[in-house]
């Protein structure tokens, strides 16, 4: 009866030790759990800064290659302009005031870039791109510091999986219990005799030599299972504690950097100024082909307006004599006091002066060979070519009238029979002729090659 009683009471007691073990497990996961997602976190948003920064960083290296390279010609490039004779009457190019006691109409390109202004230009530019080069690199080796603190705490965080093993300790202290119950229900019907007190006494000889030293042992394993699962829910409060600590400082360090990432950026006033020692030949051509283009329209629209008001006022004398005459022969049945027909002035008013001097192609095709011998104009030559070729290129509305021309259609051609001149048919039809031939080409070569 004594031995049964202490087996149940044990155990009761291990299954209450089990329940504690899960209890103190279950909040160690959590614990664990926690520090995970917040890990996750971090490495996500450390990926994320690493891309943007990676962004940012060839920007930057794109950036700093474009100040090295105009510092280091800015002086041949800004002697170049000074060989290339330039207008002085385009105004409207100037970034400074105009110099005083210039009154002549031309010079060079360098006219139009102050020398002052472009040497604080060099000085501010030199200036920034060092400080820009020192932010970039503090940048980058702060990425690196926090990318690698992440992974190192990432290596230190270990997830222990929860342990069951106390349920397989209190299995087998249970079934210890239930072997002594059911052994000591089964001698209670036993008599009082020899036999009986033999079989019983093997019976109790076995508790005594191996279940109860066993339910000892699984106790006490249970025990220190118990003290284990207790400790490694204090180590985990403990740990997780440091870490978060840790994955805060990280993260107000991350925040930091993404923010003077955003702010990474660098005055572009001084540079546009050094730039445009550069690229100013390109864009005093690109001006005066545009002039020759705003000259050659109103030239054109001139012309128009002329043979407009021309072929109008043929109408209106075609008009006014077949009046008179159908008046004529109406006699005296008419008392017509005017019976002159209507007039129509065709006006062109001119624009203001807007600074646009007149420009001959001649002087644009002597421009861009000018530019060609200079070294390094490669691309401005191309660019300049290519917008000269514009200045032939019809309208769309020329373009729509050539196609009315030649298909025929009597409603536009009745419409553009006066904005339509033969040098734009002839223009706008080589233009098609040379897209006709230049596909023949291409088809040509193709079969070529097959």
């Amino acid at each position: 009866m004594a031995r049964r009683s202490w087996a149940l009471n044990l155990a009761a007691h291990c299954s209450t030790m089990a329940k504690s073990v899960d209890d103190y497990n279950i909040r160690t996961e959590v614990i664990q759990r926690g520090v995970s997602v917040a890990l996750e976190n971090l490495k996500s948003h450390v990926g994320n800064l690493e891309h943007k920064f990676q962004d940012t960083h060839n920007w930057a290296n794109d950036l700093m290659r474009d100040q090295r390279s105009a510092l280091k010609d800015w002086q041949r490039a800004y002697s170049t302009l000074g060989e290339i004779p330039a207008k002085s009457d385009f105004t409207f190019l100037r970034r400074a005031a105009p110099k005083k006691s210039k009154e002549y109409r031309t010079g060079t390109l360098q006219d139009y870039i102050e020398g002052e202004e472009l040497q604080n230009a060099v000085s501010d530019v030199t200036s920034q791109s060092q400080r820009f080069a020192r932010r970039v690199g503090d940048l980058e080796k702060e990425v690196r510091d926090i990318s690698s603190q992440a992974e190192s705490l990432g290596n230190a965080i270990s997830n222990t999986s929860a342990n069951t093993a106390e349920q397989a300790l209190l299995g087998e202290i249970e079934k210890h219990a239930k072997k002594i119950a059911a052994d000591y229900t089964s001698v209670l019907p036993l008599q009082n005799d020899p036999g009986s007190i033999s079989s019983i006494s093997k019976v109790a000889l076995v508790h005594t030599k191996k279940v109860l030293p066993k339910m000892m042992d699984l106790n006490l394993n249970l025990r220190n299972m118990l003290n284990a699962a207790a400790q490694g829910l204090s180590t985990a409060m403990k740990d997780s504690s440091a870490q978060m600590q840790k994955i805060s400082s990280i993260e107000l360090r991350l925040a930091k950097v993404q923010a003077d990432i955003a702010e990474l950026n660098v005055e572009t006033d001084s540079f546009d100024v050094l730039c445009l020692v550069y690229h100013l030949p390109s864009i005093y051509g690109s001006i005066l082909i545009e002039s020759a283009r705003r000259h050659e329209w109103a030239d054109k629209i001139k012309t128009d307006s002329r043979d407009i008001a021309e072929e109008l006022a043929i109408f209106r004398d075609e008009e006014q004599r077949r009046r008179r005459k159908w008046a004529k022969r109406m006699g005296e049945f008419l008392n017509l006091p005017d019976d002159n027909a209507p007039s129509v002035e065709v006006n062109m008013q001119a624009a203001k002066d807007s600074g646009w001097p007149e420009v001959s192609r001649a002087e644009i095709e002597e421009y861009i060979d000018l530019v060609g011998k200079k070294a390094d104009m490669e691309d401005a030559v191309q660019e300049l070519t290519q917008l000269f070729k514009e200045l032939d290129t019809p309208s769309r509305q020329q373009r729509r009238r050539t196609k009315a021309f030649k298909q025929g259609s009597l409603f536009e051609m009745g419409r553009s029979s006066f904005l339509l001149r033969d040098n734009d048919v002839v223009r706008s039809l080589q233009e098609e002729k040379s897209k006709v031939e230049e596909l023949h080409l291409v088809r040509a070569l193709s079969l070529i090659h097959i």
